[in-house]
Parts: C-alpha cells; structure tokens; sequence
C-alpha cells in the first residue's frame, strides 16, 4: 500500500503528463499530412486591387486530439478535487461530501461556492485556495482548465494559421504595403486569414506558413495546445506540492 496520501492526485498528474507525449505525436502527424491548402481572394481597397491569402483546412482535425486533450485537461481538474478530499480527510473528515476545489466564473460566484465546498477544510487550506484566486479574472489559466473541463469534447481546440516573413517583414510591409495579420481562426469560414498586399505584388524571401491547433480557452490562445497543456500540468503540480509540504 502507498502510505503517501497525495498518491491518487499525483498519479493524475503523470497521466496527464503522458497524454502531452501522445498529443504532440498525434498534432504533428496531422500537421506534417498538409491538411491544408492556401487560397487568395481578390478584393478592392480605396480603389487598389489587393489579393487576401487565406490557410484553409482540406480535412477536419482528428477526433482523437481533442480526445486525448480533453482526457488530460481531467486528469488535472480531478487531482484538484483529489487534493481537496485529502484535505478534509486529515482535517477529521474521512468521508466528506461535497467537497471540491472551487472554481468559478467570478469573484462572487467563487466566495459563495468556496464557503460550501471547503468548508470542512482546515482554515489555513481554505486560505490557501482562496488566494489561488481560482475564478475568472482572478487565476485565468485555473479558469481555462475548469471550462474546458466541463466544455463539448469536439470543440475545446482549434486550428490555427500563421506567416512569417522573418526579419524583412517591417521593409516589406513599407515597401510594398503588405499586411501580416497575427495567428488566428475564423470558425465561420473555417480558415485563416494570412496577409494581404497589392494584387501585382510578388513578395521575396524566406517566408514560412505555420499550421498550429490551440485550445480554443482565450488564456490559452498563442500556445500550441500541447504547450499549454504543459504549462496547466505545471500549475497544477505546484499547487499539490505546496499543499504536499505543508499539510502531508
């Protein structure tokens, strides 16, 4: 028997940890397939012909990404409650009921919800939790892991496009007026919106187009998904070693 009482929130934390290997192998087979294509539309502005190049996707992400995702992503929100159980179980509450660790849309939300659910905590935990500031706003990346927690499984990630033009992009851009628009996802069309410039204009240089998927969580735009997902392991794991060395 394992006498570490913090065993089954750990254990959480290494299959997550496991899921990132999976996930990168996964996302960087489906990105090295070229699932996508590029496309240029026409359009016109203040009287100049321009062209708009756009990253569209042949084939639809994977089920098994967000899958594997969507697993992690719970694996990390349960060891929060593991974690809290604990916390009870040693404060003289063996079997406890409704005890979670909270975490909320806000500040308001989060105080009534806190008082129910960890209220059989020692006061100093309760206190820890609470400057966790585990709700929007407050903690946004423990906010990011509860709602794609409780999100649809199929649609807590998403592609995203990107083009580099390296370091000659400023001259360009005075030069020949073209516009490089930052990573994005437009879910209505199902593309991304790369740059645009003069319809007679044929850039030069070294410049790359990037496929990424992302966790469609705001906190969490502009990482990869398996780097964010990292960065969520990371956040969880120091929050049960703090509560590890000072409680168990």
């Amino acid at each position: 028997m394992n006498d570490d009482l913090l065993c089954d929130p750990k254990l959480k934390i290494e299959r997550a940890k496991s899921h990132v290997n999976d996930l990168t192998r996964e996302v960087r087979a489906f990105i090295n397939s070229k699932p996508h294509r590029i496309i240029e539309k026409p359009y016109s502005y203040r009287g100049q012909k321009r062209t708009c190049v756009f990253l569209k996707l042949r084939r639809n992400i994977p089920d098994v990404i967000p899958l594997i995702a969507a697993d992690a992503v719970h694996n990390l929100r349960v060891s929060l409650d593991q974690l809290t159980y604990r916390l009870a179980q040693i404060n003289g509450y063996p079997n406890s009921t409704n005890t979670y660790f909270p975490v909320a849309r806000c500040a308001q939300v989060f105080k009534s919800e806190s008082r129910r659910k960890l209220r059989r905590l020692d006061p100093v935990a309760q206190e820890m939790i609470n400057r966790l500031k585990p709700y929007k706003g407050g903690n946004n990346l423990l906010w990011s892991l509860h709602a794609l927690d409780i999100a649809d499984k199929h649609r807590i990630v998403v592609p995203v496009g990107s083009a580099n033009f390296g370091t000659n992009i400023s001259q360009l851009s005075r030069s020949e007026h073209i516009r490089v628009y930052p990573r994005n996802w437009d879910s209505l069309n199902d593309q991304s919106k790369l740059w645009s410039m003069p319809t007679d204009t044929h850039p030069q240089g070294d410049f790359k187009l990037r496929l990424d998927i992302e966790f469609r969580e705001v906190a969490l735009q502009g990482r990869p998904i398996a780097a964010a997902l990292s960065d969520l392991i990371d956040l969880v794991e120091r929050i049960v070693r703090t509560f590890d060395k000072k409680f168990f």
